[in-house]
């Protein structure tokens, strides 16, 4: 959800320069800050009940599975139009603890 605001929010602004100053350019300035607004306030709820992120140069399908190893959790997840419920110890082994 958070990158979805925030791809919208790019997008506005990234419209706007089509335009010369005018009303429509103020209101593609205008949906680009609301949607910037929206991924911050989802961004402070996330983390408030205790959301985090991939850390640098981590990859999301690699956090996703440390986090699922170390909580010994099943997983669904979608990859290449594919999607998939399994238990992520059973597929990557111990090597990958």
């Amino acid at each position: 959800m958070i990158w979805s605001f925030l791809k919208m929010s790019e997008t506005w602004l990234s419209l706007g320069k089509h335009f010369e100053p005018s009303g429509h350019h103020a209101y593609t300035l205008e949906k680009s800050a609301a949607y910037s607004c929206m991924a911050e306030e989802s961004r402070r709820l996330f983390e408030l009940v205790g959301g985090r992120w991939p850390a640098e140069g981590e990859t999301l399908f690699d956090y996703i599975r440390h986090l699922c190893m170390k909580q010994q959790r099943s997983v669904i997840f979608q990859y290449q139009d594919h999607v998939y419920n399994c238990c992520l110890h059973r597929l990557f082994g111990e090597k990958y603890l």
